[in-house]
């Protein structure tokens, strides 16, 4: 079996295995556009811990590694063809998973996206517009909710918790335009804050990562199906 070097962060150190094959051919049954479902399934796999309670920087860096440690060539394996991995890579400031304040009347704050809750909106986003939309009403909250701690958790069923996103989503895109103007420009400087190992974008398939010189390069997504030898894509 092959040996995966640990990911040493900072916060943590996490250790991966290399899946096995009949592991790698269930996951190749999946939903391909099941993106961030896909990834929990992965991690599940190779990780000791819960993937879905990890932020998405986490998770999508997790994969990314697995990818880089098994690749066959460079372990800076290419994207598309003009670019590689560490064009997307930062690594420039340690993972924060404390709320930032965005300010407004009604005191809004930002926490990191966590993969239960990309999970939950997966069947509800289908427009990067969705996507928006939805990781506005899983990320923001309001001062008083956040000292109430009656928020939905990665406990709360994904039911229940999709019907909440769906209210938080009908109650953002009802606010007047120039409002949602300013609390979007706020949220998307949130989103920065967060940033820590990939900045992220939106298209309509989820969440990207962005090349690290902007505009006029392919987004990145870091997908399992990258995880798996030909053999296991061949025999799923």
């Amino acid at each position: 079996m092959l040996l995966i070097p640990p990911v040493q962060l900072p916060h943590a150190t996490y250790q991966l295995r290399e899946l096995t094959i009949g592991e790698a051919i269930g996951l190749v049954k999946l939903n391909p556009l099941a993106h961030e479902h896909t990834i929990s399934q992965f991690l599940a796999c190779v990780f000791t811990g819960n993937g879905r309670a990890l932020t998405i920087q986490e998770r999508y860096l997790l994969v990314a590694q697995y990818i880089s440690a098994t690749c066959i060539g460079e372990a800076d394996f290419p994207i598309g063809d003009n670019a590689k991995y560490s064009d997307y890579l930062r690594m420039n400031k340690p993972l924060s998973l404390d709320f930032i304040a965005l300010g407004f009347e009604e005191t809004w704050c930002i926490n990191p996206l966590y993969g239960w809750q990309a999970e939950a909106l997966e069947d509800l986003c289908h427009t990067w517009q969705d996507w928006i939309f939805g990781c506005m009403a899983a990320q923001l909250t309001k001062a008083d909710e956040l000292h109430e701690g009656n928020l939905p958790t990665i406990q709360t069923s994904i039911a229940t918790y999709q019907q909440w996103l769906k209210d938080r989503m009908a109650i953002f895109k009802a606010y007047p335009e120039r409002d949602f103007a300013e609390l979007y420009q706020a949220f998307l400087w949130g989103v920065e804050q967060h940033n820590c190992y990939f900045e992220l974008g939106f298209d309509n398939e989820g969440i990207v990562c962005l090349h690290k010189e902007g505009q006029g390069f392919a987004p990145a997504r870091f997908q399992v199906s990258d995880c798996l030898t030909p053999t296991a894509i061949s025999l799923g």
